[in-house]
This record gives C-alpha cells, sequence and structure tokens, in this order.
C-alpha cells in the first residue's frame, strides 16, 4: 500500500481549524446576501473581486463579513443588517506593521515571529490597529492591538496539537 504525506504548517491547521469550529459563522451565496449590503458592498468597493460573505454572530449581534479582492490587496468589509459599514481589515506585509506596534509585539512576546497582518479601519479610513498572527515557542498568538500599540486581546494555542480540521469549502 502506498501513502503519500501532505505538508501543513501549524499555521494552516491553526486557521483551518477555527473556521472548522466557528460554530455561530455561515457562508453565504449571493443571492443570500440582503440587498442592503450588496448595494452598500458595491458602493464602496466597485473594483472588488472574487468576494465572498460570512454571516457571523459577534458578541450578541449579526454581522457580514465580506472577504474580496481589491486593488491587488486582500481585503473585508464588515457590515450591519442595515448595510452600515462597521469596519474594514487589509493585509499587509508583516514588515508594513507601524513601529508602536511591532514594539508592543516584542515586549509581549520577544521570540514572535509575526505570520499575517491586518490593518483594522473604522468606516471613515481611520486606523483602529491591527490583528496579527503569530508564533512563538510552538505557540499560535493571535493579537489584536489598538493604534497606539495597546494590546486588546490574545489568544493562543498549541501549535503542535491543533485538531485537525474536516476539509473546508472555499467560494471564490
Amino acid at each position: 500500500m502506498e501513502s503519500s504525506m501532505v505538508s501543513i504548517s501549524a499555521l494552516d491547521l491553526f486557521f483551518l481549524s477555527s473556521l472548522v469550529m466557528a460554530a455561530e459563522e455561515n457562508r453565504l451565496s449571493r443571492e443570500q446576501i440582503l440587498p442592503a449590503i450588496s448595494s452598500a458592498f458595491q458602493k464602496q468597493f466597485l473594483d472588488a473581486r472574487q468576494a465572498s460573505c460570512l454571516q457571523e454572530v459577534k458578541d450578541g449581534k449579526t454581522v457580514y463579513e465580506i472577504e474580496f479582492k481589491h486593488n491587488g490587496n486582500t481585503e473585508a468589509a464588515f457590515y450591519t443588517q442595515d448595510g452600515s459599514l462597521l469596519e474594514t481589515e487589509k493585509a499587509i506585509n508583516t514588515t508594513e506593521l507601524p513601529a508602536l506596534i511591532a514594539n508592543s509585539i516584542k515586549r509581549a512576546h520577544p521570540n514572535a515571529v509575526v505570520k499575517q497582518a491586518e490593518v483594522v479601519s473604522s468606516p471613515d479610513g481611520t486606523v483602529r490597529g491591527c490583528e496579527i498572527d503569530a508564533t512563538a515557542r510552538g505557540k499560535m498568538i493571535g493579537l489584536a492591538l489598538d493604534s497606539s500599540g495597546k494590546i486588546l486581546s490574545a489568544d493562543s494555542a498549541d501549535a503542535y496539537s491543533a485538531p485537525i480540521p474536516l476539509p473546508v469549502e472555499v467560494a471564490t
């Protein structure tokens, strides 16, 4: 019997397992997206490509996250049911982290290696902070920081004992 081995990084396992475990998160088809959200998104992001929508419950409120490509960047926009924009997230190169945020991460987690970074902005475009995914000493670390570098929340998981996720279908 022949066997094959697929190499999946601990970071990939962490993110895929978090997708599988998100019980209050539903991927929506284009037809299921509320008209107010669809209209608001199309007006704001005219050149968006590869959009997909998730419906999730955060702090007891239903929020709609549209993930998309815009001007070559991976972004997400979060809306209420009435189409009001709550915030946006834009993936950035880890070397582009603002100095206050990079320094805060180094102080709190000296051995951390930042794997992914997103800038979080208010509807008016004001940068509110960053969301960071990093590894440090065999642990996955998820950090939310405000624009001054203050750590607002931190999650961690053992990178070597992450549950093996079920296959996840990604809409394009």
